[in-house]
């Protein structure tokens, strides 16, 4: 016995069947900021002293003014622009000169704790094709290095380099500061001011890149509360994970009358979504019992879902079955809770009929989760003891707005006491359940926002993400926040971008950290 199903340490069997809750799903790409603002605003001095009474007259920039330490930083972003393959953002980045200290550019904008400091991690977000674009990186990363100081009343401009965008506008995501959002893509060659900012790139980074940089699909990403059933969308894929618990009892590969009926609600969904082409039922197992036992089970219950799910398709709807058993797990570790994540079975397809694939809810499935975490309502601030002993936080206020990419968030972080320091822990602990089986880097999941999630009526609605080259996968949202408030009295602005199902208001939740209730969704100002 024991086979596939998950043990206690003692090596005795637990096993509890639950309802399913395969999840209803919107899924919309997403995003977050400020509020942009389209000014004549004078050309800062290329030095890190303000002009000297000189002012110049310059093209339409999106401003956005973000809280920053006890002050702010003003971000002015000049017309994105096209140089053949490449894209050249220039920020023009102010400290007021009421602030009490400089602004360390250079250190917010990294991309990873291992590398020095420099502008690599600003992103840009393609609201039209809902890609992301980092940084160009080949032998060079293209992007302004160093410390980036910026001291009480003067104006850095910066310049990174992304793949051309194909849309007619993008959001600049930078980290620990906010998002630029809605800034215009223009034709170098066709704009005699955005032909200078592509030279004075150039100049500054000692040339560009010979070949275009990348861009990938976002991914939308939401789990079940009751942790049996996560969906994945990935441009037009679609991947629905059940785990096994909720289809088969203990050690089987026949499905029982619950897992019957919640793989006949997948595949009406699947034919609602005009799945085209083939469809895709991975089976896979935890790693109790040999290798050879587990690969048998997991092709024989990829071929029980399979075979239920045909009745229901079209002829043009081809089912293909895999089993990979022990072999690809989402979940690191022994524990149960990582085993019975790693018992599941996969569907993937592609959804050509509607932009906003659809999963059905079982009967029975549980709404929302209470909480014992502090909670406030209509995005006003909460206060959060972090439980690191950093301090005591403000969280909030916390906006929301619908773009054409879907919703951005933007929330403010206020040190009331304490030392202060990285406030990661303020977001909920990563690597729980399905949510783990995301694929971000150790690092980043420890320092991110990875857990910040908005209440659906059966399901998380995690941080929209994609995945690198790597094949590491990144949030669209702060994932490094080592450099938070330091003294009572400063703030520090986060951003995340989620998926829009639709809904007026929202419910904005780290689990057990805190909850904002009934956050009003803003139409986007343009």
């Amino acid at each position: 016995m024991g086979r596939d199903e998950g043990r206690t340490g003692d090596g005795g069997r637990v096993h509890t069947k639950r309802t399913a809750t395969v999840l209803v799903l919107t899924l919309l790409v997403a995003g977050c900021s400020a509020e942009p603002e389209r000014d004549q605003v004078p050309s800062p001095s290329p030095s890190l002293s303000p002009s000297a009474g000189e002012t110049e007259t310059v093209p339409a920039r999106t401003t956005a003014t973000f809280a920053h330490g006890t002050s702010t930083l003003t971000v002015a972003a000049h017309p994105v622009a096209v140089d053949g393959d490449v894209a050249v953002t220039t920020l023009e980045v102010t400290v007021p000169a009421d602030a009490e200290e400089p602004v360390d550019l250079g250190y917010l904008l990294i991309e990873d704790v291992t590398e020095r400091k420099g502008a690599r991690a600003v992103r840009l977000v393609d609201r039209e094709a809902r890609t992301a674009l980092p940084v160009v990186r080949d032998d060079t990363v293209w992007a302004s290095d160093g410390a980036l100081t910026v001291e009480p009343g003067e104006s850095l401009t910066l310049h990174t380099v992304h793949a051309a965008p194909s849309g007619e506008d993008v959001d600049v995501v930078l980290p620990a500061v906010g998002v630029v959002a809605a800034v215009p893509v223009v034709d170098s060659t066709q704009d005699d001011d955005a032909a200078l900012d592509v030279d004075a790139a150039r100049d500054e980074l000692g040339g560009l890149p010979t070949s275009g940089g990348q861009s990938y699909d976002l991914r939308a990403f939401t789990a079940a509360y009751d942790d049996q059933s996560s969906v994945a969308v990935e441009g037009d894929d679609v991947t629905l994970t059940l785990t096994a618990d909720v289809l088969f009892a203990a050690d089987e590969h026949v499905l029982d009358p619950e897992g019957t009926r919640v793989v006949e609600d997948v595949a009406r969904s699947i034919v609602a979504d005009g799945a085209a082409g083939r469809i895709v039922v991975a089976g896979h197992t935890d790693d109790v019992d040999t290798e050879e036992y587990n690969q048998s089970l997991s092709e024989q219950r990829a071929t029980s879902v399979a075979d239920a799910l045909r009745p229901a398709l079209s002829d043009d709807q081809v089912v293909e079955t895999a089993g990979y058993g022990e072999s690809r797990p989402v979940a690191a570790g022994t524990d149960a809770a990582a085993r019975a994540a790693n018992r599941r079975v996969e569907i993937s397809f592609t959804a050509a009929g509607t932009a906003s694939p659809s999963v059905p809810t079982a009967p029975g499935a549980s709404g929302p989760p209470s909480t014992d975490a502090p909670t406030s309502t209509d995005g006003e601030p909460v206060q959060v003891d972090a439980g690191d002993g950093s301090g005591t936080y403000t969280v909030g206020p916390a906006t929301v707005v619908r773009t054409a990419a879907g919703l951005r968030g933007t929330i403010e972080i206020e040190l009331v006491d304490g030392h202060g320091g990285a406030v990661s822990a303020l977001f909920g602990e990563y690597g729980r359940g399905l949510s783990a089986a995301r694929g971000f880097s150790a690092v980043s999941t420890h320092l991110g926002l990875h857990e910040l999630t908005l209440l659906g009526e059966t399901e998380r609605l995690y941080p929209l993400d994609y995945e690198t080259d790597s094949g590491t996968r990144r949030i669209l949202g702060d994932e490094l926040l080592a450099a938070g408030p330091q003294a009572p009295g400063d703030v520090l602005t986060v951003s995340v971008y989620w998926p829009d199902q639709g809904e007026d208001v929202v419910t904005i939740d780290a689990p057990d950290r805190f909850r904002i209730v009934d956050v009003p969704v803003e139409d986007e100002a343009r």
